[in-house]
């Protein structure tokens, strides 16, 4: 797998616009206003540098002008890096159009093709969905055990065994 190539450090960026000139440095930061972060779509470095930047833009200086008008969208996470940076997501407006269009559609329904769709078949994939996401639940909050296992104990009624 090839990775992408990586983006240009902001502070590179920026090193570079001010040594062109505190004129230079204002035009590019007022084009900020005119590109709309929130609603482009989310491209990452690797796409961006293909595409043809805003008139009077480089494709490092649109980089920039993204990367700081995603800032005011950012959220953390969590997760960090090895240097203890916090991982970060911006929610832009295409994402929130994403995520709204899978609430809407999908929230509160369980589908099956009609063939299978009948109460015995049912039924059957309805515990054993709930069976699976107990179980991966458990073992997510740290229970040593298999699927197979897992599921036998469920069918039998047996109590997990206590591990010292």
């Amino acid at each position: 797998m090839k990775l992408p190539m990586p983006p240009p450090r902001l502070d590179t960026i920026m090193r570079d616009l001010q040594g062109q000139g505190l004129m230079r440095f204002a035009e590019v930061v007022n084009k900020q206003s005119e590109i709309e972060v929130a609603s482009a779509p989310y491209l990452p470095w690797d796409q961006l540098r293909y595409r043809k930047p805003p008139d009077g833009l480089s494709h490092e200086e649109w980089w920039l002008i993204t990367k700081l008008g995603r800032r005011g969208l950012q959220r953390r996470t969590p997760l960090t890096d090895p240097a203890g940076r916090p991982f970060t997501y911006a929610l832009t407006d295409e994402a929130l159009k994403a995520i709204e269009e899978v609430n809407r559609h999908l929230s509160g329904h369980i589908g099956m093709a009609e063939r299978v769709a009948n109460s015995a078949n049912r039924d059957r994939y309805l515990v054993n969905s709930l069976m699976e996401e107990a179980i991966t639940s458990s073992q997510l909050e740290g229970a040593l055990t298999t699927q197979p296992v897992a599921k036998e104990m469920i069918r039998t009624g047996r109590p997990p065994s206590r591990s010292s």
